[in-house]
Protein backbone atom coordinates (compact mmCIF):
# COMPACT_ATOMS: atom_id res chain seq x y z
CA UNK A 1 0.00 0.00 0.00
CA UNK A 2 2.60 2.49 0.80
CA UNK A 3 3.90 2.36 -2.76
CA UNK A 4 0.65 3.47 -4.18
CA UNK A 5 0.25 6.01 -1.39
CA UNK A 6 2.39 9.17 -3.45
CA UNK A 7 -0.06 8.19 -6.55
CA UNK A 8 -2.92 8.40 -4.65
CA UNK A 9 -1.65 11.60 -3.15
CA UNK A 10 -1.29 12.74 -7.17
CA UNK A 11 -5.14 12.02 -7.82
CA UNK A 12 -6.35 13.67 -4.39
CA UNK A 13 -4.26 16.49 -5.24
CA UNK A 14 -5.49 16.73 -8.98
CA UNK A 15 -9.15 16.75 -7.28
CA UNK A 16 -8.48 19.25 -4.68
CA UNK A 17 -7.18 21.75 -7.48
CA UNK A 18 -10.05 21.15 -9.73
CA UNK A 19 -12.53 21.97 -6.68
CA UNK A 20 -11.32 24.99 -6.04
CA UNK A 21 -13.16 27.12 -8.71
CA UNK A 22 -16.37 25.82 -7.32
CA UNK A 23 -14.93 26.35 -3.71
CA UNK A 24 -14.74 30.28 -4.83
CA UNK A 25 -17.90 30.48 -6.65
CA UNK A 26 -19.42 28.94 -3.43
CA UNK A 27 -17.65 31.11 -0.82
CA UNK A 28 -18.07 34.56 -3.43
CA UNK A 29 -21.97 33.87 -1.95
CA UNK A 30 -20.79 35.41 1.56
CA UNK A 31 -17.86 37.47 0.99
CA UNK A 32 -15.48 39.22 -1.77
CA UNK A 33 -13.15 38.08 -4.08
CA UNK A 34 -10.46 39.80 -2.48
CA UNK A 35 -11.19 38.41 0.97
CA UNK A 36 -11.50 34.72 -0.75
CA UNK A 37 -8.11 35.43 -1.52
CA UNK A 38 -7.29 36.97 2.09
CA UNK A 39 -8.51 33.63 3.23
CA UNK A 40 -6.59 31.19 1.30
CA UNK A 41 -2.99 32.72 1.55
CA UNK A 42 -3.83 33.27 5.65
CA UNK A 43 -4.91 30.03 6.20
CA UNK A 44 -2.06 28.34 4.19
CA UNK A 45 0.72 30.06 6.26
CA UNK A 46 -0.72 29.51 9.48
CA UNK A 47 -0.65 25.32 8.77
CA UNK A 48 2.23 25.75 6.90
CA UNK A 49 4.10 27.80 8.74
CA UNK A 50 3.40 25.36 11.87
CA UNK A 51 4.84 22.63 10.04
CA UNK A 52 7.78 24.51 9.31
CA UNK A 53 8.16 25.17 13.01
CA UNK A 54 7.63 21.12 13.79
CA UNK A 55 10.40 20.20 10.87
CA UNK A 56 12.40 22.91 11.65
CA UNK A 57 12.79 23.52 8.22
CA UNK A 58 13.31 27.84 9.06
CA UNK A 59 16.91 29.26 9.05
CA UNK A 60 18.20 32.77 9.38
CA UNK A 61 20.24 32.38 6.46
CA UNK A 62 16.96 32.24 4.22
CA UNK A 63 16.83 35.79 4.96
CA UNK A 64 19.78 37.22 2.62
CA UNK A 65 17.69 36.04 0.17
CA UNK A 66 14.44 38.28 0.59
CA UNK A 67 14.71 39.62 -2.57
CA UNK A 68 14.11 36.80 -4.42
CA UNK A 69 11.49 35.39 -1.79
CA UNK A 70 9.72 38.82 -2.36
CA UNK A 71 9.20 37.83 -6.04
CA UNK A 72 8.20 34.76 -5.75
CA UNK A 73 5.52 35.81 -3.42
CA UNK A 74 4.45 38.21 -5.54
CA UNK A 75 3.98 35.98 -8.18
CA UNK A 76 2.36 32.69 -7.18
CA UNK A 77 0.56 34.42 -3.71
CA UNK A 78 -0.13 37.82 -4.42
CA UNK A 79 -1.05 38.03 -8.12
CA UNK A 80 -1.94 34.39 -8.56
CA UNK A 81 -4.87 34.08 -5.61
CA UNK A 82 -6.45 37.64 -6.33
CA UNK A 83 -6.39 37.52 -10.02
CA UNK A 84 -7.70 33.88 -9.87
CA UNK A 85 -10.49 34.72 -7.71
CA UNK A 86 -11.15 37.93 -9.24
CA UNK A 87 -11.84 35.93 -12.45
CA UNK A 88 -13.65 33.27 -11.09
CA UNK A 89 -16.36 35.41 -9.46
CA UNK A 90 -16.66 36.15 -12.73
CA UNK A 91 -17.32 33.17 -14.86
CA UNK A 92 -18.63 29.48 -14.60
CA UNK A 93 -16.39 27.56 -12.42
CA UNK A 94 -15.75 25.02 -15.48
CA UNK A 95 -14.48 28.11 -17.90
CA UNK A 96 -12.60 29.46 -15.06
CA UNK A 97 -11.36 25.88 -14.41
CA UNK A 98 -10.43 25.28 -18.55
CA UNK A 99 -8.52 28.82 -18.75
CA UNK A 100 -6.20 27.87 -15.52
CA UNK A 101 -5.28 24.96 -17.86
CA UNK A 102 -3.04 27.87 -19.80
CA UNK A 103 -0.64 28.04 -16.93
CA UNK A 104 2.13 25.54 -18.86
CA UNK A 105 1.37 27.59 -21.91
CA UNK A 106 2.91 30.48 -19.94
CA UNK A 107 5.35 28.82 -18.25
CA UNK A 108 7.05 27.40 -21.20
CA UNK A 109 6.94 30.68 -23.61
CA UNK A 110 8.52 32.45 -20.21
CA UNK A 111 10.84 29.45 -20.09
CA UNK A 112 12.36 30.02 -23.57
CA UNK A 113 12.54 33.49 -23.09
CA UNK A 114 14.90 33.55 -20.20
CA UNK A 115 16.12 29.83 -19.30
CA UNK A 116 18.97 29.03 -21.71
CA UNK A 117 18.69 25.28 -21.08
CA UNK A 118 14.89 25.38 -22.89
CA UNK A 119 14.78 25.41 -26.08
CA UNK A 120 11.66 25.78 -29.03
CA UNK A 121 10.79 22.69 -31.18
CA UNK A 122 7.87 23.01 -33.84
CA UNK A 123 6.29 20.28 -31.80
CA UNK A 124 5.99 22.61 -28.72
CA UNK A 125 5.44 25.41 -31.01
CA UNK A 126 2.13 24.15 -31.96
CA UNK A 127 1.15 22.89 -28.51
CA UNK A 128 1.38 26.96 -27.78
CA UNK A 129 -0.60 27.83 -30.70
CA UNK A 130 -3.62 25.18 -29.91
CA UNK A 131 -3.79 25.78 -26.17
CA UNK A 132 -4.14 29.81 -26.98
CA UNK A 133 -6.62 29.31 -29.53
CA UNK A 134 -8.30 27.16 -27.16
CA UNK A 135 -7.98 30.40 -24.92
CA UNK A 136 -9.42 32.62 -27.70
CA UNK A 137 -12.31 30.32 -27.83
CA UNK A 138 -13.30 30.64 -24.45
CA UNK A 139 -12.86 34.41 -24.19
CA UNK A 140 -14.70 34.57 -27.62
CA UNK A 141 -14.10 38.75 -28.08
CA UNK A 142 -16.47 39.04 -30.76
CA UNK A 143 -19.73 37.63 -29.16
CA UNK A 144 -20.99 39.79 -26.53
CA UNK A 145 -24.14 37.54 -26.15
CA UNK A 146 -25.08 35.87 -23.53
CA UNK A 147 -23.17 32.99 -24.64
CA UNK A 148 -20.06 34.41 -24.24
CA UNK A 149 -17.72 34.59 -21.34
CA UNK A 150 -17.56 38.05 -19.44
CA UNK A 151 -14.27 39.24 -20.84
CA UNK A 152 -12.99 40.75 -17.48
CA UNK A 153 -13.02 37.27 -15.51
CA UNK A 154 -11.32 36.32 -18.79
CA UNK A 155 -8.32 38.52 -18.30
CA UNK A 156 -8.18 37.85 -14.65
CA UNK A 157 -7.68 34.49 -14.70
CA UNK A 158 -4.97 34.74 -17.50
CA UNK A 159 -2.88 36.85 -15.62
CA UNK A 160 -3.18 34.64 -12.67
CA UNK A 161 -2.18 31.85 -14.79
CA UNK A 162 0.31 33.92 -16.26
CA UNK A 163 1.88 34.72 -12.97
CA UNK A 164 1.60 31.13 -11.77
CA UNK A 165 3.78 30.42 -15.17
CA UNK A 166 6.33 33.09 -14.38
CA UNK A 167 6.20 31.62 -10.91
CA UNK A 168 7.29 28.09 -12.14
CA UNK A 169 10.84 29.97 -14.50
CA UNK A 170 11.50 32.30 -11.42
CA UNK A 171 11.48 29.58 -8.98
CA UNK A 172 13.97 27.75 -11.17
CA UNK A 173 16.03 30.27 -12.56
CA UNK A 174 16.58 31.68 -8.97
CA UNK A 175 15.06 29.98 -6.32
CA UNK A 176 16.06 26.34 -6.86
CA UNK A 177 19.82 27.01 -6.55
CA UNK A 178 19.04 28.66 -2.90
CA UNK A 179 18.93 25.31 -1.54
CA UNK A 180 15.78 26.22 0.85
CA UNK A 181 14.00 23.86 1.70
CA UNK A 182 10.22 23.34 -0.02
CA UNK A 183 8.41 23.84 3.08
CA UNK A 184 10.13 26.80 4.16
CA UNK A 185 10.10 28.45 0.76
CA UNK A 186 6.05 28.04 0.88
CA UNK A 187 6.06 29.64 4.43
CA UNK A 188 8.06 33.09 3.22
CA UNK A 189 5.81 33.11 -0.16
CA UNK A 190 2.50 32.63 1.62
CA UNK A 191 3.55 35.28 4.77
CA UNK A 192 5.21 37.73 2.34
CA UNK A 193 2.35 37.27 0.47
CA UNK A 194 -0.01 37.92 2.83
CA UNK A 195 1.68 41.01 3.64
CA UNK A 196 1.39 42.54 0.55
CA UNK A 197 -2.20 41.28 0.16
CA UNK A 198 -3.36 43.24 2.78
CA UNK A 199 -3.25 46.97 1.52
CA UNK A 200 -6.09 45.43 -1.05
CA UNK A 201 -8.62 44.00 1.04
CA UNK A 202 -11.65 45.67 2.37
CA UNK A 203 -12.24 43.76 5.59
CA UNK A 204 -16.26 44.66 5.97
CA UNK A 205 -18.20 41.57 6.38
CA UNK A 206 -15.20 38.90 6.14
CA UNK A 207 -16.39 37.35 9.11
CA UNK A 208 -19.74 35.94 6.69
CA UNK A 209 -17.73 33.15 6.06
CA UNK A 210 -18.36 31.72 9.84
CA UNK A 211 -22.11 32.48 9.57
CA UNK A 212 -23.01 29.23 7.65
CA UNK A 213 -21.38 25.49 7.61
CA UNK A 214 -21.46 26.17 3.56
CA UNK A 215 -19.78 29.16 3.97
CA UNK A 216 -16.90 27.31 6.55
CA UNK A 217 -16.36 24.36 4.23
CA UNK A 218 -15.83 25.88 1.18
CA UNK A 219 -13.83 29.23 2.10
CA UNK A 220 -12.01 27.68 5.80
CA UNK A 221 -12.08 23.77 5.00
CA UNK A 222 -11.95 23.65 1.10
CA UNK A 223 -10.17 26.68 -0.05
CA UNK A 224 -7.88 27.35 3.36
CA UNK A 225 -7.00 24.03 4.35
CA UNK A 226 -7.09 21.66 1.55
CA UNK A 227 -6.44 23.66 -1.84
CA UNK A 228 -3.99 26.01 -0.09
CA UNK A 229 -2.19 24.59 2.99
CA UNK A 230 -2.44 20.84 2.88
CA UNK A 231 -2.24 21.02 -0.87
CA UNK A 232 0.89 22.79 -0.98
CA UNK A 233 2.79 19.85 1.03
CA UNK A 234 1.06 17.01 -0.95
CA UNK A 235 2.28 18.48 -4.08
CA UNK A 236 5.84 18.70 -2.46
CA UNK A 237 5.44 14.99 -1.37
CA UNK A 238 4.61 14.09 -4.99
CA UNK A 239 7.75 15.78 -6.19
CA UNK A 240 9.88 14.09 -3.59
CA UNK A 241 8.18 10.81 -4.29
CA UNK A 242 7.80 10.70 -7.52
CA UNK A 243 10.17 13.01 -9.42
CA UNK A 244 9.20 17.13 -10.74
CA UNK A 245 7.86 15.88 -13.89
CA UNK A 246 5.59 13.20 -13.24
CA UNK A 247 4.10 15.48 -10.88
CA UNK A 248 3.92 18.44 -12.80
CA UNK A 249 1.33 16.24 -14.90
CA UNK A 250 -0.66 17.35 -11.83
CA UNK A 251 -1.56 20.50 -13.48
CA UNK A 252 -2.93 19.02 -16.55
CA UNK A 253 -6.26 17.54 -14.52
CA UNK A 254 -7.92 20.38 -12.77
CA UNK A 255 -9.56 22.07 -15.72
CA UNK A 256 -11.02 18.60 -16.96
CA UNK A 257 -12.38 18.09 -13.36
CA UNK A 258 -13.57 21.83 -13.00
CA UNK A 259 -15.63 21.04 -16.15
CA UNK A 260 -17.03 18.10 -15.09
CA UNK A 261 -18.49 19.57 -11.41
CA UNK A 262 -19.38 22.31 -13.38
CA UNK A 263 -21.29 20.15 -16.00
CA UNK A 264 -23.00 17.25 -13.44
CA UNK A 265 -22.78 18.67 -10.00
CA UNK A 266 -23.54 22.35 -10.63
CA UNK A 267 -25.63 22.34 -13.86
CA UNK A 268 -23.90 25.51 -14.70
CA UNK A 269 -24.50 25.18 -19.13
CA UNK A 270 -21.27 25.09 -20.81
CA UNK A 271 -21.70 25.93 -24.81
CA UNK A 272 -19.65 22.99 -27.57
CA UNK A 273 -17.49 26.12 -28.51
CA UNK A 274 -16.03 25.40 -24.44
CA UNK A 275 -15.64 22.11 -24.80
CA UNK A 276 -13.74 22.57 -28.07
CA UNK A 277 -11.44 25.12 -26.24
CA UNK A 278 -10.65 22.73 -23.35
CA UNK A 279 -9.53 20.09 -25.60
CA UNK A 280 -7.76 22.41 -27.92
CA UNK A 281 -5.80 23.74 -24.24
CA UNK A 282 -5.26 19.83 -23.29
CA UNK A 283 -3.81 18.77 -26.20
CA UNK A 284 -1.41 22.20 -26.34
CA UNK A 285 -0.55 20.67 -22.90
CA UNK A 286 -0.02 17.35 -24.33
CA UNK A 287 2.41 18.94 -26.92
CA UNK A 288 4.63 20.76 -24.50
CA UNK A 289 5.62 17.41 -22.92
CA UNK A 290 6.66 15.86 -26.18
CA UNK A 291 10.35 14.28 -25.83
CA UNK A 292 11.09 13.60 -29.35
CA UNK A 293 14.12 15.02 -31.30
CA UNK A 294 12.59 17.63 -32.73
CA UNK A 295 14.60 20.32 -34.31
CA UNK A 296 14.36 23.68 -32.49
CA UNK A 297 13.38 26.68 -34.16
Amino acid sequence: MQKYLPYLTFLLLALAWGCTFVFIKIANEFISAEQIAFYRVFLGFLLVAVYGIISKSFDREHLKHWKHLIAIAVLASLMHFLFFAKGTVLLNSGIAGALSGSIPLFAFVLSIAFIKEEHATWVKLGGILLGFFGVVLIANPFNAGAGSANLYGVMYLLLGSAAVGASFVYAKKYIAPLGISVIALTAYQLGLGLLMMIPFIDFTGILNVWSTPKAIASTIIGLGLINTAIASIAYYYVVDKLGAVRASSVTYLPPVIAMIIAVFLLGEEIQTLDYIALALIFAGMLLLREKTASEPL
